[in-house]
């Protein structure tokens, strides 16, 4: 039983210097007799202190065990003392027993606001607050809350939530309607057990993190990727391989049913993971188009794209895109036009160098070997096949750069040995990563694809193919269908050529 009594109230009812004693003999102040032995703990600001009426002290508590003439044994007690601004309200309430002190109801009294502190320094205490998200967390609703909103049995709820079938469209539409009034949010832990979903997509790449950290192009395609997932309330798991013990851990980790599917980008050639990929039966879509056979292995050169059956994988118009560059060069009456690749053992940087000995086998006598110096993708590696392009070749008058990157290291070497862009030297780059392209000096004419829609595009293929798979079988496949998607590219033309 809860009796909530003012300063005021007891001091109707008792001398203060009998205070103490009166509260150690239960509720007298209540009309009822105390008996010995009873336990009596008191939260005073003085413990030991014989009055508990002090002046300027508002709150006290003091917790009785204690038993009742007529009522159940253990029946147990608190008396709380305070006072507030606008008075307080006081309530008795019992633990069961039925048993309420005749005298409860008590008058209302007004007092004045607390003070800050008690006249001896004590801070006046008050109870502390939840904030509202330890609140929301606490409270939770549960799914036998929805399940008594909705009017139907547990079991029924979890059907509807983890998409189970067998339940009557009227019962669902009720649960759903539930769900949505209470907030209720499913455990997923438990709905994993059941679904044998996860709602995770592991996304692989296959670069070491300096790099992946430091190239724009992960980055938005990254952010494709997230935005695509989390409209599907999935969740992106990011793993990183850059030797052949992180090829292992990734393989183990994809095979041990942590995500129903994996986004893989930027392999190369000589790259375990498809084959690893193949075997721990992940779907699986591929950023780049695929060199490699279903077996893993390298791809057959004289295969189209999208000849590497099995492979669903999403890429740009990579050699479309570095023909428009090439003959935009040409167009502009250059004649020493290079080409700074990237890493030669990727599919896209074969593409692009393949599109620019497109363009030069056909203009008579452009070709040159020595006009293509390997590169890797990088500021550091574009401006180190500048330097190697200007011994060999030192009247070179244009250059088409792998990516924009590469680009912006041709530019610092050009602008360090006194050549004028465009007007000495024309350089292309490849990709429009903004604000890279925008920032240079000069803004960089390059050919633009659009990275943040492949990732978005990757995403939604992977996707699409789980919940094709799972309107057929309720499980999840081997893979999504087979296919590759093109994107289209665009030349973008700013100062730079």
């Amino acid at each position: 039983m809860t009796l909530v009594l003012t300063r005021s109230d007891l001091e109707a009812v008792l001398e203060p210097t009998a205070c103490l004693a009166a509260l150690r003999d239960g509720f007298r102040a209540a009309g009822a007799a105390a008996v010995p032995g009873q336990r009596v703990r008191t939260d005073l600001p003085f413990p030991g202190t014989p009055t508990a009426l002090i002046p300027g002290i508002d709150a006290y508590t003091v917790k009785v065990n204690t038993k009742f003439p007529g009522a159940r044994p253990a029946l147990r007690g608190v008396i709380c003392l305070h006072s507030g601004a606008g008075g307080v309200r006081r309530a008795a309430s019992g633990t069961g027993h039925g048993y309420r002190p005749a005298s409860t109801e008590l008058p209302p009294v007004v007092r004045p606001a607390p003070a800050a502190s008690s006249p001896c320094g004590y801070p006046v205490r008050h109870p502390p607050r939840r904030s509202p998200e330890v609140t929301e967390a606490v409270s939770r609703p549960t799914l036998e809350a929805v399940a008594a909103r909705a009017g139907v049995s547990r079991a029924t709820v979890s059907r509807v939530v983890n998409g189970g079938d067998g339940v009557r469209a009227p019962l669902a539409e009720r649960v759903r309607q539930a769900v949505a009034e209470l907030g209720y949010v499913p455990n997923q832990a438990a709905r994993s057990l059941v679904t044998r979903r996860h709602d995770a997509v592991a996304v692989v790449i296959a670069e070491p993190e300096t790099r992946v950290f430091a190239d724009p192009f992960f980055a938005l395609q990254l952010r494709g990727i997230s935005k695509e997932l989390t409209a599907h309330d999935n969740q992106l798991v990011l793993l990183l391989t850059e030797g052949r013990d992180d090829h292992a851990r990734v393989a183990r980790y994809l095979a041990g049913g942590h995500v129903d599917g994996a986004l893989v980008f930027s392999l190369h050639l000589d790259d375990p993971l498809p084959g690893l990929i193949h075997d721990a039966g992940v779907p699986t879509v591929f950023g780049g188009r695929p060199g490699w056979g279903d077996d893993g292995c390298a791809a057959d050169a004289t295969r189209a794209p999208g000849e590497d059956l099995g492979v669903v994988y999403v890429d740009c118009d990579n050699r479309g895109g570095a023909r428009a560059a090439v003959r935009h060069l040409v167009d502009l009456g250059r004649t020493r036009i290079a080409h700074l690749t990237g890493a030669l053992d990727q599919t896209s940087a074969v593409d692009r160098l393949d599109g620019y000995r497109d363009v030069m086998s056909e203009v008579p006598g452009a070709s040159d070997p020595r006009l293509v110096v390997e590169s890797d993708f990088t500021p550091g590696g574009g401006e180190r096949a500048m330097r190697e392009l200007l011994d060999r070749c030192p009247d070179v008058d244009a250059v088409f750069a792998a990516n924009d990157l590469t680009a912006l290291g041709a530019l610092r070497v050009l602008r360090a040995s006194g050549r004028r862009v465009p007007e000495d030297v024309a350089v292309i780059g490849f990709d429009d990563m903004l604000p890279v392209a925008m920032e240079a000096d000069p803004p960089l004419t390059t050919v633009r694809q659009d990275i943040e829609e492949m990732g978005r595009l990757m995403a939604r293929l992977l996707l699409r193919g789980l919940a094709d798979d799972r309107d057929r079988t309720g499980t999840t496949a081997d893979s999504p269908p087979a296919g590759g998607v093109i994107l289209p590219t665009t030349l973008i033309r700013r100062a730079s050529a």
